[in-house]
């Protein structure tokens, strides 16, 4: 792997990070709106208590879905980050490797 292909993909994982952290939020802010409805079913004095804990039951799934997701992105954006750091290691091993075999060259080439 040449330099140019690690620097490239830094930078596609640092994009995909971006993403996946735009995600996370966006689904910790629905997560919030659920948790604001959850209080405002709990303090509405005209519903049926049993009409209550339906709608709260309904809605704490629906948060529980929403913390999954944010726990599978949070796995996902991880992995991607361990990858880019091996793969970053791998690049500049590859780089010295190459400026090496360049200055070994010459030398080599002089005594033929």
């Amino acid at each position: 792997m040449n330099v140019t292909s690690v620097g490239q993909s830094t930078t596609s994982t640092q994009s995909s990070s971006q993403s996946t952290q735009s995600q996370i939020k966006a689904l910790e802010k629905q997560k919030q709106q659920l948790q604001d409805e959850i209080n405002q079913v709990n303090q509405d004095k005209q519903t049926k208590s049993e009409d209550k804990e339906k709608k709260v039951q309904l809605l704490q799934a629906q948060i529980q879905t929403i913390e999954t997701q944010i726990q599978q992105l949070e796995q996902k954006k991880n992995e991607a980050a361990a990858n880019s750091s091996t793969q970053q290691a791998s690049g500049s091993s590859a780089s010295k490797q190459a400026a090496v075999k360049q200055l070994v060259r010459p030398s080599i080439d002089l005594e033929a």
